[in-house]
Order: C-alpha cells, then structure tokens, then sequence
C-alpha cells in the first residue's frame, strides 16, 4: 500500500523547518527539508521546459516522489536540512528517516517559494499541501534582518520562481501585483509589501486546495499544528511543547504602511491590525 504524499510550503521565515523537524518526530514519516530535485524540477529546467504542458512537470514531480519513496524503503541516506531554522542552520546533511520497509509511510517534502508559485501542479499530483503564514510585519521583519548571503533574495524582494513559472499559475491580479512589485525598488518596503501580497493570494486563492496553517499557531500549539498536517493520525507532540512567538520591533510608521498594503489579506487570515507581542497572538 502506498502512503500519503504530502507537501509544505508557505512563507519564508514562517517556521516551515520547524514543522518538518516535528512531523520527523512522528513514526513512519519523512519530512524533506528544500530537496535540490525540487530546484531541478521547477526552475534549473525552465529554459528547457517552457514549451512543455503543466502535465511534463507534473510527471516529473510523481516520479520524484515515487524515486524518493523507494530509495527510503532501501535504506539509503540523503541529503535533508534537519535544522529549526534556516536562517542559523542551512546546510543539507546525510539523513536516514526511521520508515523501515512500511511501504505505506507518509512522504513529505517541504519549499517555500518554488512550491508556492506551482501549488496547481502539486494539486494534479494528488499531493495535499499545507503552507505556513505568518503577521506581515514580523514576515517583512524577519527578511529585511536576514543577512546571510542565501536569504539575500529575501531582504531584495526577489521572486525567481515566479519569474519561471507559467503565466497560467497565477490569476490576473496576481499577474499585476508581480508587475507593480518588478516597479519598485528593491530591497524597498513597498516591493516587500507586494511579495507578502503576492504570496499570500496563492493561498487565498486555493483555499479550497491548501491547509493554511499560521506561524503563530505553529509555536503556541505544536500539537494541534502537526495535527492539522496528518489529521488521521495520533501525534507525539505535548502542548507543553509549545514555544514563545517571535515577533519584531516595528517602528509605527512602517507598520502603517505595511497594514495599508497587506491589511485586507491580513484580515482575510485572522490576523489584526494591532500586533503587540505574544499575549495578543496567543489570544490571552
């Protein structure tokens, strides 16, 4: 019998390592933390593949899966971020799940931006995905103070997945929120502003496809997150596990410009105008 095909994606700095860290907690799962095939498959053949039908690319994806699955079930190590964070931790390192020979072991692999911009792909490989989100200030925060030379993307706005992805993967407003965001400086509040918009309405718009998850969920109840990723199965993570919300100092003009861009998707996602620190986002 073969197990479940999962996927993760969601913002980036919105705890999506963490959550690969705890369903790796979990018996008869493996949870990839950003494979290189997926690089390979969706951006590093692009030039190549732009001629082909959605459903190349989809084929591609189903076999990586199915290569995955069996190269597991042998025994073989590969290559896995096993790490909390990424912007501290980013290095693949050799890595064996504990699946055994149970052929019908839940298979996870996890990308931020890539999976993001081709979540209807994913959606034909029968492959359920749960994308992470997190405040808009502390999501622009957190990449306007990543500093390592692999995040650079982050604090300039970039969006390279987009870029190579088909037009048809996105609507016609998503179409003209990449074009607004290419208008503006990089590195400038505004562009990422619309990169948190852009995002965003991939998930927004697939509701119906995706289990959005929020970061500041994640942390407070770890139970109940991991759970809403397998929620046909008894997890091993206590509610005590829960950590503390990480949140950013936001000068007050910048949190009035970032609200006046994102709010109505903000809105759309439970999130308030009024942030001020963990006891709010906890709800206390």
């Amino acid at each position: 019998m073969t197990g479940q095909n999962l996927a993760i994606t969601g913002l980036p700095r919105s705890g999506t390592s963490l959550l690969c860290k705890l369903l790796n907690a979990e018996a008869n799962i493996a949870a990839i933390n950003e494979p290189e095939e997926v690089f390979r498959i969706f951006l590093r053949q692009w030039w190549e593949l732009r001629h082909k039908s959605d459903k190349h690319r989809a084929e591609q994806v189903r076999n990586y899966y199915q290569q995955l699955r069996s190269s597991l079930l042998a025994g073989q190590t590969i290559a896995n971020k096993v790490a909390d964070d990424t912007r501290i931790t980013d290095q693949r390192k050799a890595w064996r799940p504990e699946v055994g020979n149970a052929e019908d072991f839940v298979l996870i692999t996890k990308n931020t931006l890539v999976y993001t911009c081709n979540i209807d792909t994913l959606h034909q490989c029968e492959i359920q995905t749960t994308a992470l989100v997190r405040h808009p200030y502390d999501s622009i925060a957190s990449w306007q103070s990543s500093k390592q030379p692999n995040l650079a993307h982050l604090r300039k706005g970039e969006l390279v997945a987009a870029k190579r992805s088909a037009p048809a993967s996105f609507s016609a407003a998503q179409l003209a929120l990449l074009k607004e965001l290419e208008r503006q400086p990089i590195a400038s509040l505004a562009r990422l502003c619309l990169v948190w918009n852009f995002l965003v309405t991939q998930y927004l718009e697939r509701q119906e496809l995706v289990n959005i998850l929020s970061y500041e969920s994640l942390v407070s109840d770890p139970a109940a997150a991991v759970g809403s990723v397998l929620p046909d199965r008894t997890t091993v993570v206590a509610k005590s596990d829960s950590l503390d919300i990480r949140t950013y100092d936001v000068e007050a003009a910048e949190r009035e410009f970032i609200w006046s861009v994102c709010g109505e998707n903000a809105l759309q996602l439970g999130y308030s105008e009024s942030r001020i620190g963990n006891d709010e986002l906890n709800g206390d």
